[in-house]
């Protein structure tokens, strides 16, 4: 009983600590509708976004400090039944109030998945077509295994075809530290219909302040106009190859 009350005193006094040591929101993360590799707009039918910036809002079970979150606080629209976030670790907590929400581990690796689920049949992202998958996260104190950070598709665990750093610093505050807010960008065949991310730190004592998930039709690169103009030269040099042989036939 004496153990358990002087923890969970040790998680309060923790979170306070930390709840104005990390940044609140991820101020680099892109929007698939400026970006180059979406094209569309969030909300649109036939995508997916859901975004958490502050943890623990709602795990559908209640509790004190509890880490999995089913209520993306700051973005969920288009065509999604469920956005959830788990944490793996029980020793996990979320940091206080102020510029608080995030979760963090004092002594073990945090180990996390992120899932969502797409509303439809099979296919309602991407028309059928190729689909983009775009993961951000933002994270403190120790980085992430970038390794570690995967795509279920069809049952394999798929490293993302590009990473692409936003943003580092100083994380400031008593307890100092870096800050990284990173892209991670799948191509796949077609639509999953269920999208599960696994992603785990280095070591203890990472801090995980924010998540975002942007799924919906793959970009077609346009051909640029000088390559249309090129093939309609070469096909009319063609032409007139040809027209040369008949006459002299």
């Amino acid at each position: 009983m004496k153990l358990s009350i002087y923890f969970n005193g040790l998680l309060l006094c923790a979170s306070m600590l930390f709840s104005g040591q990390l940044f609140a929101a991820s101020t680099s993360f892109q929007d698939p509708a400026t970006s180059t590799w979406g094209g569309w707009n969030r909300g649109d039918f036939g995508t997916v976004y859901v975004h958490w910036e502050e943890f623990g809002d709602d795990d559908g079970m209640g509790g004190f400090n509890q880490t999995n979150d089913l209520s993306p606080d700051a973005g969920f629209s288009g065509s999604v039944a469920l956005g959830h976030h788990i944490t793996h670790n029980p020793g996990a907590f979320v940091t206080g109030g102020g510029l608080g929400g995030n979760i963090y581990t004092f002594s073990d690796t945090a180990d996390f998945t992120t899932y969502t689920q797409v509303a439809g049949p099979p296919g309602t992202i991407g028309g059928g077509g190729p689909v983009t998958v775009a993961l951000q996260i933002a994270n403190a104190g120790t980085d992430l295994d970038l390794s570690s950070v995967v795509l279920d598709v069809g049952g394999v665990a798929t490293a993302a075809d590009s990473v692409t750093l936003l943003s580092s610093g100083s994380a400031g505050g008593p307890f100092g530290g870096s800050t990284w807010e990173r892209l991670f960008l799948w191509t796949i065949g077609s639509d999953l219909g269920f999208y599960q991310f696994d992603y785990n730190a280095l070591s203890s004592s990472l801090s995980l302040d924010a998540v975002s998930i942007d799924i919906g039709p793959a970009a077609v690169v346009p051909v640029p106009a000088a390559a249309w103009l090129l093939g309609s030269a070469l096909i009319g040099l063609i032409g007139v190859g040809r027209r040369k042989e008949a006459v002299i036939a």
